[in-house]
């Protein structure tokens, strides 16, 4: 199941109530391979310095901005960046921070639980029925 139909599930489970976030580091990825590798740096500080803003507005005129920036030489970048935007903030519009923060601000946590699941049961070959009693 890819991200559209994650969204989906979300939205159509929680309604109103769901709260969708982007992963910060693939959106620096996506933006970055975008760009030649001498500005690489220039566009990923302006990144984090958005990203470490606490106020969600500020950080995303931050955002807006370098996408302007970045629009006339690199505009696969600014599409890049500007696609999802607004749910890279999540956590920020949340108000996390400290290790909290840094937990969710990616889904690298999330990736490594689901890695291990798949490497643990990858060999096994026949499953009991579960017992629930």
């Amino acid at each position: 199941m890819g991200g559209k139909a994650i969204r989906a599930a979300v939205l159509s489970t929680f309604g109103t109530y769901a709260v969708i976030h982007r992963c910060r580091e693939h959106k620096r990825r996506n933006v970055l391979d975008h760009l030649p590798h001498a500005e690489q740096m220039f566009v990923s500080r302006k990144l984090n310095k958005a990203w470490t803003e606490t106020d969600a507005r500020r950080a995303e005129a931050q955002l807006w901005a370098l996408a302007k920036q970045l629009e006339t030489k690199h505009p696969g970048a600014a599409a890049s960046l500007l696609e999802g935007l607004e749910e890279t903030l999540t956590v920020t519009r949340l108000g996390l921070s400290g290790s909290l923060l840094d937990t969710f601000k990616s889904t690298n946590p999330i990736e490594s639980m689901i890695y291990i699941a798949r490497d643990l049961t990858g060999n096994v070959k026949r499953w009991e029925k579960a017992r629930w009693s």
